[in-house]
């Protein structure tokens, strides 16, 4: 839902040490949040929603960078990325 405010100070993305992010990407209502992160161990991809406090690895992309991310801004929803 659009004009809705979250403040969310710091999110764990991986519990490895030397973990860089690499690029994050957030819709346009500022709900959902994809970050592509390199470890010591290769590339993981994490989901994180507004409301949460730790992020979700993103399994089905372990390995690979995200480098773009499209959003529907048509379906954009508090639970949904279109």
């Amino acid at each position: 839902m659009r004009g809705l405010l979250y403040a969310v100070a710091e999110v764990e993305l991986s519990k490895a040490g030397n973990a860089v992010v690499r690029s994050v990407f957030v819709d346009p209502t500022a709900t959902h949040t994809i970050a592509s992160v390199s470890t010591d161990i290769g590339v993981e991809s994490h989901y994180t929603h507004a409301k949460w406090k730790k992020s979700r690895l993103m399994s089905k992309l372990k390995g690979v960078t995200v480098t773009a991310v499209g959003w529907n801004e048509a379906q954009l929803t508090e639970q949904s990325t279109g």
